[in-house]
């Protein structure tokens, strides 16, 4: 891959971000599984590897334009249960990410 240095404009760089990822760099797992009318069946759920986006941002955008920071969240959201019509308080925790990237033209 070239490096940032390479790429002449931001139209280059956002097209090397675009590129699909080698499948090397994918990983793959099992969300969800079980029976229904006596067959098995499974959700799969495809994810580039946290560290081929890193060297792929480095490579483009050069170590020192991009940088990530998480925050914890949490959600309090009321569930009806479908066949009691019960209402609930489910707690989910999750994560926001924010990606913050330096175009240089």
């Amino acid at each position: 891959m070239m490096t940032s240095e390479e790429f002449s404009t931001a139209l280059d760089q956002h097209k090397a971000l675009m590129a699909p990822f080698k499948e090397s760099e994918l990983e793959w797992r099992v969300q969800q599984s079980g029976m229904s009318n006596g067959r098995p069946w499974a959700m799969v759920l495809c994810y580039v590897q946290s560290r081929a986006v890193m060297d792929r941002l480095d490579n483009v955008i050069g170590p020192s334009n991009w940088s990530d920071s998480y925050r914890m969240i949490t959600i309090m959201q009321e569930v009806e249960d479908k066949d009691t019509k019960e209402t609930r308080l489910v707690k989910i925790n999750g994560a926001e990410c924010t990606l913050t990237v330096i175009f240089n033209d």
